[in-house]
């Protein structure tokens, strides 16, 4: 209800309370009597119009709050699961650098140890028995 309602409603009330005034200054209580519960009647049916029309204002506005957080909410997800996405391709990204980067060490270590390998020292009784084996091997071809 706008403010010019509201504003008949109270002079209707006043006119029925000072009317009610009259008819107690005048004897009239039984008249007087109608009038007062008309006023209690009058002033229940407003206060249960406010209580309503303020029960639907609050619906209205935590419908509001509700697709506002429902909004807020599918914005959220949105963000995050592409930050999720993000996060997980830099993840990955990241692993294959690491992976290429063990290959290349290892193939680098392999080829340091090669360019390290020494040649063989065999100990002399090995040296001792491969010329008897090559002395013997010669006594047999003649």
């Amino acid at each position: 209800m706008n403010e010019t309602q509201e504003s008949a409603i109270a002079d209707f009330l006043q006119i029925l309370e000072e009317h009610r005034k009259n008819c107690v200054r005048q004897g009239k209580y039984v008249e007087a009597d109608v009038a007062k519960n008309r006023i209690d009647e009058l002033k229940s049916h407003e206060a249960n119009r406010r209580l309503e029309a303020m029960k639907d204002q609050h619906e209205r506005e935590k419908l509001g709050i509700e697709e506002a957080h429902m909004l807020e909410f599918q914005q959220f997800n949105l963000i995050w699961d592409k930050k999720s996405k993000e996060y997980q391709q830099q993840c990955d990204d990241q692993v294959n650098m690491m992976m290429e980067r063990h290959k290349h060490e290892i193939k680098e270590y392999q080829r340091k140890l090669i360019e390290r390998q020494q040649k063989p020292k065999f100990s002399s009784v090995l040296l001792n028995y491969r010329k008897i084996e090559e002395h013997l091997a010669r006594a047999k071809k003649l």
